[in-house]
């Protein structure tokens, strides 16, 4: 029994050596060669270590003088411990082969001995970089979810190294399982913040490709996940501002083009689309309910408006979504000073950006939305002085003095005056700007308007008043009217 136990261990110890040189050869041809020696520490080091000590045990057991501690013992002792031998040399070495095949078939766990390990995002760099090569779907998904989802400095030098190679990025399977890592937990501001060039690199690369259907794919997942953020912050902001960016310009904000296409409706129906998912941004921060949040949206559509001035259809559109913020969040008191502020002063540096071709339904309607935020300034309690810094931003004084007509300071043509502002919190607006207070008429035209637009509240103080006949079916003519009991007040 001690001579084929020895043989047998040595033959177990010759198929682990050949599934090692084969486990070797996999990992530099999927992995990478420097994965070898934390491969070899992790899974054959222990078992090739017992496999010789068990070899040269039951080689002891062969030589004529047994060992003193086996002296003793009868002779079936060292039979059964050579088969015992036997049985523990084959358990290690199926286990083992089978765990180091799962290993390297899964990946799984070997890319899980880098996740949270320092300094070792250089390994699962070149693993990344290996299995794109191999087209392998499942392993890039693992390696990027490994390490954008572990540590922190790990996720950053992984940010830096896709960015580096951007090429990579253009290969639509690779960018969305890239996508679907990155949001698979909530864009938080942290991560709106630390994939900020990332996302905008995918999206240019699809854009710049002309696949719209893929585009519009990318532009969709970046925008579900900007309206499902809480809270909505600045990092949010400056990323829908880059999205929109992207979607109208090529290059970078100090030096750009228009973005064009070689079929200009493709390109047109995903920036309306765009425009739509924007809107559906806008009640998702009114639901929150964030006065801040409602300043960085102030930020991003005037910044929008910018962006779009080249295409004029969309930039009106842009321009009558500042009406639906007004008109959303001043009922809401999720309007400060700042965010009013703001918007007039981004559009007062519209206004000069604005081509020549604009027409004065343009000029108007800006006219329109910086009167009513001044007037909604002067219902915060802001002082003249401050109303009167915010106007000069908004370059209103200018429009004015234009206007002039007879040498009377008005504007060209008459802004448009909102119903869910009182007259006196306008008065207080044009008092600023050097102008009159509103007619008689405007004004009785707001109060008129706005008593049409409020619900009438109809008291339930009515009781029903019937004979005892019971009641007719439906279609027939009732025998006995129903009567209605109306509680007289004491002034009628």
């Amino acid at each position: 029994m001690r001579e084929p136990a020895f043989n047998t261990i040595a033959l177990m110890l010759t198929v682990y050596v050949a599934a090692l040189v084969w486990g070797i050869q996999h990992v530099c041809d999927r992995y990478t060669p420097n994965l070898l020696v934390t491969f070899f520490r992790r899974i054959a080091l222990l078992p090739l270590i017992t496999l010789v000590i068990l070899l040269c045990i039951a080689g002891s057991l062969l030589f004529p003088m047994a060992p003193p501690i086996f002296a003793s013992f009868p002779s079936w002792v060292g039979d059964v411990l050579s088969f015992g031998l036997l049985v523990v040399s084959i358990v290690v070495t199926i286990a083992t082969v089978y765990r180091m095949m799962h290993c390297l078939a899964k990946g799984t766990p070997i890319i899980a001995w880098f996740r949270k390990r320092k300094g070792q995002v250089v390994i699962l760099e070149d693993i990344l970089l290996n299995v794109i090569q191999h087209n392998d779907v499942r392993l890039t998904h693992e390696v990027l979810n490994a390490t954008l989802h572990g540590r922190t400095e790990n996720r950053q030098a992984m940010i830096d190294w896709l960015e580096y190679h951007r090429t990579l990025l253009s290969i639509n399977w690779v960018a969305k399982e890239l996508i679907g890592v990155i949001l698979s937990s909530p864009l938080d501001d942290e991560a709106a913040h630390a994939y900020y060039d990332l996302l905008g690199i995918i999206l240019s690369e699809a854009l710049d490709k002309e696949e719209i259907a893929y585009a519009q794919f990318i532009l969709d997942a970046f925008c579900d996940a900007l309206d499902k953020a809480q809270p909505w912050t600045k990092a949010h902001m400056n990323l829908l501002t880059h999205i929109g960016f992207t979607l109208w310009k090529i290059g970078d904000p100090g030096a750009w083009m228009p973005r064009t296409a070689r079929i200009p409706e493709q390109l047109k129906n995903l920036q309306w689309w765009f425009y739509s998912r924007v809107n559906r941004t806008w009640n998702h921060v009114l639901r929150l309910k964030d006065v801040d949040a409602v300043n960085y949206f102030v930020l991003v559509l005037c910044e929008l408006i910018r962006e779009t001035t080249g295409t004029k259809d969309l930039c009106g559109f842009f321009l009558s979504q500042v009406y639906d913020v007004l008109a959303d969040a001043y009922p809401e008191h999720l309007f400060n000073a700042e965010a009013l502020k703001n918007l007039v002063n981004e559009l007062g540096h519209l206004r000069l950006e604005l081509p020549d071709t604009y027409d004065e339904d343009t000029q108007k309607e800006m006219d329109s939305y910086m009167l009513a935020s001044l007037a909604i300034l002067a219902e915060l309690g802001e002082t003249e002085n401050a109303l009167r810094h915010a106007a000069g931003n908004g370059y209103l004084r200018g429009r004015i003095i234009k206007g002039k007509w007879l040498g009377t300071y008005r504007f060209k043509s008459e802004p448009d005056y909102f119903y869910w502002l009182s007259p006196s919190s306008y008065t207080a607006a044009r008092r600023v700007l050097g102008l009159p207070r509103l007619s008689r008429k405007q004004a009785d035209e707001l109060i008129e308007r706005k008593a049409m637009s409020t619900p009438i509240t109809i008291q339930d103080d009515l009781d029903l008043v019937t004979d005892e006949a019971s009641h007719p079916s439906l279609g027939s003519s009732p025998e006995a009217p129903i009567l209605l009991k109306v509680h007289r007040s004491k002034d009628s």
